[in-house]
């Protein structure tokens, strides 16, 4: 629960930085304690810092109004709880790609099997060799609306194979929202 206790120090820092943001006026809101309270019990229920690591996340987004309506905001923290953090390390592997790096010649891997179930495969080191389970996660992010990719055979990369609530989700979980300079 790592993440979840370094909560308190970015919000003090909040304070200082953020015009008219208390710490008092966010405890008054009851949709941020409503989703603390929701994420605490999703932190206690697991050991992995990653997902802790989202949650903070998520409640700073929260707290400075950067979060999604309360539906999706119910759906992205059931998401969290629901996925593994391979599941957004793999969902960012379809939004970012290989950024400016060309892996596929650094893993030196040929041209008919440069698709997503290889790229997931080299940018999350955990799901190599184990091709079913990557299916599985890409079906999952399928069926939850976060992607539309069809499994882990199409080319890579291709286009328009996140979807808006995939990316929203990746923006919500993987880092706070830009502090005011």
């Amino acid at each position: 629960m790592n993440g979840l206790k370094n909560l308190q120090m970015p919000l003090g820092h909040l304070e200082a930085q953020v015009e008219g943001f208390t710490v008092e006026k966010l405890v008054q809101d009851e949709a941020f304690v409503s989703a603390t309270i929701h994420a605490t019990r999703i932190a206690i229920g697991t050991h992995q810092q990653a997902k802790h690591e989202y949650l903070r996340n998520a409640l700073l987004n929260i707290a400075l109004a950067k979060g999604p309506d309360e539906v999706l905001l119910e759906i992205f923290l059931n998401a969290i709880e629901a996925f593994t953090p391979a599941h957004v390390k793999a969902l960012n592997v379809i939004w970012s790609g290989f950024g400016e790096r060309n892996l596929w010649n650094e893993h030196g891997v040929p041209i008919q099997n440069r698709n997503y179930g290889t790229a997931i495969e080299i940018m999350v080191p955990e799901l190599k060799g184990q091709s079913s389970l990557t299916q599985f996660i890409l079906a999952d992010l399928r069926t939850r609306g976060f992607s539309s990719l069809s499994g882990t055979d199409a080319p890579f990369p291709q286009g328009g194979i996140i979807t808006n609530m995939g990316i929203t989700f990746l923006r919500f979980v993987l880092s706070p929202a830009a502090l005011p300079k």
